[in-house]
């Protein structure tokens, strides 16, 4: 008989930006390779039977983050904006260096970046349309951009849902109900 393995990785991961995602896709096409420093760290989701364990790797350093599970108040999912910007900027690059390739036609770079752009665009959207995933405990409240994309969060939410149940139980509804409202603030 096996054991089922102490620490699983859960099916997903992303970038903790430093600056908004559109503004990097933009500079893309500006600064080439050093766009990357505004990028962040990679974020990755481990979870074992009791804690989810973020770790953050900017390619210098790592850096970890423990969450128990009995702790989590909530996970705060929220769709964004972000797709529909990304592929406005990434399309004004596109159009630009189209520009100038149709203008000038010896400036193969212009080919070049377009079709680099192209090939962004088309990937980007085929990725699919980004949320904002946030666990929030009782003293912090963590992002979560490793869950970002929709179609991948939610293997990974369902996941977390089951082990935070396991650790806290289910809500009883009866117990709810028995809950009193809470007080209405003070008049001002």
């Amino acid at each position: 008989m096996t054991a089922a393995p102490a620490c699983v990785r859960l099916p997903c991961s992303g970038h903790l930006y430093h600056a908004p995602r559109p503004l990097v896709a933009g500079l893309g096409f500006v600064v080439g390779i050093f766009v990357l420093l505004f990028r962040g760290a990679r974020q990755e989701l481990w979870a074992d039977a009791t804690h989810l364990l973020v770790v953050s790797n900017n390619g210098y350093q790592e850096s970890y983050r423990r969450v128990a599970f009995h702790d989590v108040q909530a996970l705060v999912v929220q769709r964004t904006a972000q797709l529909p910007q990304a592929a406005l900027v990434l399309g004004i690059g596109i159009v630009l260096h189209a520009a100038v390739a149709l203008s000038f036609p010896l400036a193969v770079y212009s080919y070049v970046g377009a079709a680099a752009g192209l090939l962004v665009l088309v990937h980007h959207l085929l990725r699919g349309p980004v949320a904002s995933v946030q666990l929030v405990t009782g003293v912090q409240t963590l992002d979560l951009p490793a869950l970002a994309r929709v179609r991948r969060h939610h293997r990974a939410l369902e996941e977390l849902r089951r082990r935070i149940l396991a650790a806290q139980g289910a809500l009883d509804p009866a117990q709810l109900a028995a809950t009193p409202p809470p007080a209405a603030p003070p008049p001002s």
